[in-house]
């Protein structure tokens, strides 16, 4: 999920330097409640490759497209290269090296540390990049992710509030319960309500909070959907978490 988040940059260049073009993202299933909000007038297609039909349905879609990008998997090049996409962009050098034969343009990654969000802007080339799109544009922009009359908006807390994540993708990532708690208790004292929050499967975390501190809020721990979270995160004064997907 965070990648998945992470490739926004590239897709807010694509819409402008290709206004009235059709972009098509192809995401797991998991993801496609988040962003069927259609930021930068996306269109949204689940895509598994274990599952036959996703890929016959991005074949009606996307076959013979002028533009496949790779952000991640080389490996793809050859679905889409099946599909007839006529030129296809990647990163350079994914191993094995069969991965990269039908890769038309091959992007070297940067040679100093980089952030993810900022080097996928080069898998748009320059030589493909209009000459009248707007340079100041917003990379990640708001107004792409408005939800507005969300029977969940009911749901969120009336005091002001900060968000403490306590999941994370690996274990060797989380962080003390009993330092968790601190850190809310800090907060608390700022006037804020503390709301934990995580992955359905890590609501074992959220019980050790319940049974050292009552007063917080861990009524969305695991009992969210991915949207709603969004809805969650939008409206908090805060964000405290130990992964990108958050």
């Amino acid at each position: 999920l965070g990648d998945a988040v992470l490739i926004l940059p590239l897709l807010a260049k694509l819409r402008q330097n290709f206004q009235n073009s059709q972009i098509v993202l192809a995401l797991p299933s998991a993801f496609m409640e988040l962003f069927a909000l259609s930021p930068y007038n996306l269109q949204i297609v689940e895509f598994n490759p274990k599952n036959v039909k996703t890929i016959a349905n991005l074949y009606k879609i996307a076959k013979n497209f002028d533009l496949g990008i790779l952000p991640a998997e080389n490996r793809y090049s050859l679905l889409l290269r099946g599909f007839g996409v006529k030129k296809i962009i990647a990163f350079e050098k994914d191993s094995p090296s069969w991965k990269n034969f039908l890769v038309d343009i091959k992007i070297a990654f940067p040679q100093q540390n980089t952030a993810f969000a900022d080097f996928i802007l080069d898998l748009l080339p320059p030589e493909l990049e209009s000459q009248h799109n707007n340079k100041n544009a917003l990379i990640f922009d708001k107004t792409q992710w408005q939800i507005k009359n969300h029977s969940f908006l009911q749901r969120l807390p009336a005091k002001k509030y900060v968000v403490l994540h306590l999941g994370a993708g690996n274990k060797t990532r989380l962080w003390d319960i009993n330092s968790w708690i601190n850190l809310a208790e800090n907060l608390a004292a700022k006037n804020y309500e503390i709301v934990f929050t995580c992955g359905k499967a890590e609501k074992f975390l959220a019980n050790l909070v319940e049974n050292q501190h009552k007063s917080f809020n861990t009524d969305f721990a695991g009992n969210t959907t991915l949207l709603e979270l969004l809805i969650l995160l939008q409206n908090s004064q805060l964000i405290i978490s130990l992964d990108t997907g958050i």
